[in-house]
């Protein structure tokens, strides 16, 4: 049978397991789910039993924009505990509105805050968008809130953005006002350490903190960062994506080793889990070669030779 649409990826397992009792009725979905985890981030690591290392091709690649503004001075917030003031210069509030404050209250339940000139808006946090809970923001500490266009985002600190949705990691990333070179990635301690070396808005790199961005140092100007990253897929269940219907078989295979897995199957743990590799190996190389081309390699030289 075909295997097209996501009911028919269902009842191939069923087949392939040759049975459709509840046992595998019940559970196909989520192994289908594990074989996505599989996909994404991988399995293990190089020389474990099972490994499978995550795939990065091509149709996951997508382009990015993430604007940073230089962060808003709000002074201490006024107002009340779960619904926090800022007495300041009105800011123009939309996407990319960085503002931060001393905080006066220490909160007790989810939070909104408002700077003057604007309305109350909630203050999420978390790739989920989490409401506050008590104790999230305390009394004399500082904060960073991102305005995603929705919520004020809690941030780790002046210069950070959410990262793109689904994200699973960059290809390259560079700012937009200095197209000549890429931004350097930098570790969380590292950046730690750097904070504060340098006040003359020049970034020089970034981390990944949480699910967000962090530039070094902050800039002084609004900036785009720009470039491509790669976006996990939309659960197959609610969204088909151009790998599925290139290569359906890896989510077969991958959804028969996670059932082999759970049901003891020994022998089948090895056919299935040779398959999804065999599968992952053929997209890959098949992405290198469209990527690299079949022609021989050619050496060039810029200037005068």
């Amino acid at each position: 049978m075909a295997i097209s649409t996501y009911a028919e990826l269902l009842s191939a397992i069923q087949n392939y397991e040759d049975d459709s009792t509840s046992i595998v009725t019940d559970r196909d979905d989520e192994w289908v789910t594990l074989a996505e985890q599989r996909i994404h981030y991988g399995f293990g690591e190089p020389g474990e039993k099972f490994w499978s290392p995550p795939l990065r091709i091509r149709a996951m690649e997508q382009p990015f924009t993430i604007r940073i503004e230089a962060a808003q001075d709000g002074g201490t917030s006024g107002g009340s505990a779960n619904a926090q003031t800022l007495t300041m210069t009105a800011p123009t509030v939309a996407l990319g509105l960085s503002l931060t404050f001393v905080a006066g209250f220490t909160n007790t339940s989810a939070t909104t805050l408002q700077p003057t000139g604007g309305s109350a808006v909630a203050i999420r946090k978390g790739i989920n968008n989490d409401a506050l809970e008590a104790n999230d923001i305390i009394l004399g500490a500082q904060y960073t809130v991102y305005h995603d266009g929705t919520f004020y985002k809690l941030m780790p600190g002046p210069g950070s953005a959410p990262l793109p949705a689904r994200f699973l990691g960059f290809k390259h990333i560079q700012d937009d006002a200095a197209k000549d070179r890429q931004l350097e990635f930098i570790t969380a301690g590292a950046l730690a350490g750097m904070e504060g070396v340098n006040s003359s808005g020049t970034v020089y790199g970034y981390t990944i903190d949480g699910d967000n961005i962090r530039l070094i140092s902050p800039p002084d100007s609004t900036r785009f960062l720009k470039g491509t990253y790669y976006r996990r897929f939309a659960a197959l269940s609610t969204e088909l994506n151009e790998l599925f219907r290139h290569s359906p078989s890896i989510y077969l295979y991958g959804a028969l080793l996670e059932a082999a897995l759970y049901l003891g199957e020994d022998d089948n743990i090895i056919k299935w889990y040779m398959n999804y590799s065999g599968a992952v190996k053929g997209v890959a190389h098949s992405n290198r070669a469209d990527r690299h081309g079949s022609g021989p390699l050619i050496q060039r030289v810029s200037g005068t030779v």
